[in-house]
């Protein structure tokens, strides 16, 4: 990765960062706020956007710090660890099946497949790459 590279990346992560704790926290909040005095809260909307948000603090800060330190995970090749990438793959692919049975919408499975896929079998393209 190029210095001008990494800068715009450190930038741009680190906008995402600066957006996604705030959403997270203020998510929080509300599940504080509004799931005890109201027993017909949406709680399952409520965790599934804290666990959206709070993913996407955690992982761009990640990022942000490792940029900074100029880090590659353990193979050399990624920032973040393979193990990382292919749970959020098979998170990734748990959601679009999810959402296409419940939808009713056979075609959202098509346009996420391949990059969950992708996800989950970085192991082995970061292996043929011979590092």
């Amino acid at each position: 990765m190029g210095e001008k590279t990494r800068k715009v990346a450190i930038m741009g992560l680190g906008a995402a960062a600066m957006v996604c704790w705030p959403l997270f926290v203020l998510v929080v909040g509300v599940a504080l706020v509004l799931v005890p005095n109201d027993p017909q809260a949406p709680i399952g909307s409520i965790l599934g956007s804290m666990a959206i948000f709070g993913g996407l603090a955690f992982a761009t800060t990640w990022m942000v710090i490792r940029l900074i330190r100029r880090e590659r995970s353990q193979n050399g090749i990624t920032m973040m660890p393979e193990w990382f990438i292919q749970v959020f793959g098979i998170l990734l692919l748990l959601g679009i099946v999810v959402s296409a049975v419940l939808l009713r919408n056979i075609w959202l499975v098509g346009e996420g497949v391949a990059a969950a896929i992708a996800m989950i079998t970085i192991r082995s393209m970061v292996r043929s790459k011979g590092t």
